[in-house]
């Protein structure tokens, strides 16, 4: 086989050379073409929160609301995991905020190509302790998501959209 293989190309040379230029062309069009990361990003994760809670104050909101979500989102990984979403003051110490009607937690990932859009939800639940909920929630697949929070209660309502990264 292997005999037959080279006595053919020792006689269609002309072939075997325009074969090769063409694999080399190729090969050469795609190196320019593939984006390249020769520079890894090494920074820590970066989460925005944007949050309104009508008549509660910058320093409320960020101690509330803001820091707990960015503290429990940043370390999300694919697969089902357990959240947990703890309303806390400046000292770490759970804060009762009332009575919570209802608290939601969506996880959306736009299209991608061929790959349709993805979503996945967790919905918390009330724990023995005041002030902190538990959900249940199974990311599909490592990558960039948008989580979009709502809560609704006593004390007040609001939403925010926080972008995340799962491994």
């Amino acid at each position: 086989m292997i005999n037959r293989l080279i006595e053919w190309s020792l006689k269609n040379r002309g072939i075997v050379i325009a074969f090769y230029v063409a694999l080399a062309a190729a090969g050469y069009w795609a190196l320019t073409r593939t984006p390249i990361d020769a520079i890894p990003d090494l920074s820590d994760n970066q989460v925005i929160v944007f949050t309104d809670w009508a008549g509660r104050s910058p320093q409320e909101v960020e101690d509330q609301v803001t820091y707990p979500l960015v503290t429990n989102l940043q370390g999300l990984k694919n697969g089902e995991q357990e959240i947990f979403l703890s309303f806390t003051d400046a000292s770490g110490k759970a804060v009762d905020v009332g009575m919570v009607n209802a608290a939601a937690l969506n996880f959306q990932m736009p299209a991608m190509g061929s790959m349709a859009q993805m979503n996945d939800a967790a919905t918390f639940t009330t724990t023995s302790v005041p002030g902190v909920y538990k959900g249940k929630v199974k990311i599909e697949m490592p990558g960039e998501w948008q989580a979009q929070i709502s809560y609704e209660g006593s004390a007040g309502n609001g939403k925010t959209s926080i972008p995340v990264t799962a491994y």
